[in-house]
């Protein structure tokens, strides 16, 4: 199910990757070349570059409109949306569903540590026994799952303050900021075991400790600083404890935080956090209360999940020079 290079067969209107950011749908001809993903139903969705070496158009097509061309090529593309590949018909969640995305975390996370130990997340052959699974040097099993480490708040009906400053988005910014595309810079991988419940991820946005991290990767990746420094005043000081082992995989914060190109969320000296929102020390719910909170916060998130896609893409290039990168 990867994507490969090829052409339109004929004209096809193809509408912006992004709402609004181009204005309306253009029209390609036939002959243009064009990247096309399989839908796995006999569908193709195809991305051209117009202008640019991105990908900023796109359209879903059956078959018969394009034509596969030249050497068929892994690629990893930083503007695919996996709510796109293979969602499920009931309650769909590109988190399980998604055999490209559990790929591209396999692609990221299978490297060596500061430590010399290959860490090598992989997935089992039968997708029930696990999402990815690492194999110590010991031969002990460590199981991780997938989660967004940013989010819109769509359909968030809890706090109402936060209900009511998306409510009051105009419409530009309702369809900038919510329902938004699930790309690789939002993506991120913890580890899971069933006898320590809540997961970190559940932790962030469930509970006591998710109302004040109000599922915020700046809030997490703060609690994860102090974890590392030794400090136990976080809301999340006791999942991140559970889960002390993941964290001496890597050889402190300044690894973590390279490891998964988090380093747009941090100072240059790795010594403080860039909060997406001016910090409190963890007094208030971690989610926007106003409109004009809301709007900063998820202008922060949109830039720190390009920045972390544009990480991501330079590493595949320099690490892996046989695939394709979008």
């Amino acid at each position: 199910m990867e994507a490969f290079a090829a052409e339109t067969k004929e004209e096809i209107i193809f509408e912006p990757i992004i709402s609004g950011e181009h204005g309306g749908g253009v029209s390609v001809p036939a002959g243009k070349p064009v990247t096309a993903h399989p839908l796995g139903d006999g569908r193709y969705r195809v991305e051209a570059c117009l202008g640019s070496t991105m990908p900023d158009y796109s359209a879903v097509v059956e078959s018969k409109q394009i034509a596969i061309t030249g050497e068929v090529r892994r690629v990893f593309d930083v503007f695919f949306d996996y709510k796109t590949d293979r969602p499920a018909r009931s309650r769909p969640d590109a988190d399980r569903d998604s055999p490209r995305l559990r790929s591209d975390h396999e692609l990221l996370w299978t490297k060596k540590l500061n430590s010399g130990v290959h860490f090598a997340p992989t997935a089992p052959s039968a997708r029930r026994n696990g999402y990815l699974i690492y194999t110590d040097t010991s031969e002990a099993r460590h199981w991780y799952g997938s989660d967004a480490i940013t989010s819109s708040y769509t359909g968030w009906s809890r706090p109402t303050s936060l209900a009511g400053a998306i409510a009051s988005l105009n419409e530009d910014e309702r369809s900038r900021y919510l329902n938004p595309p699930y790309t690789i810079g939002s993506a991120m991988i913890w580890p899971v075991r069933k006898k320590d419940r809540p997961t970190i991820n559940t932790a962030r946005g469930f509970g006591p400790s998710g109302r004040l991290i109000g599922d915020r990767m700046d809030l997490t990746l703060e609690c994860i600083r102090r974890h590392y420094s030794g400090e136990q005043d976080s809301p999340l000081a006791g999942v991140l404890g559970a889960y002390a082992d993941f964290f001496e995989l890597f050889d402190g914060f300044t690894e973590f935080v390279d490891y998964f190109h988090l380093q747009d969320l941090v100072t240059p000296d790795y010594n403080a956090v860039r909060f997406y929102l001016p910090f409190d020390n963890f007094e208030r719910s971690g989610a926007p209360v106003t409109r004009d909170e809301y709007v900063t916060y998820r202008e922060a998130t949109l830039e720190f999940i390009a920045a972390r896609a544009r990480r991501m893409a330079e590493w595949v290039r320099r690490h892996h020079p046989d695939i394709d990168v979008l």
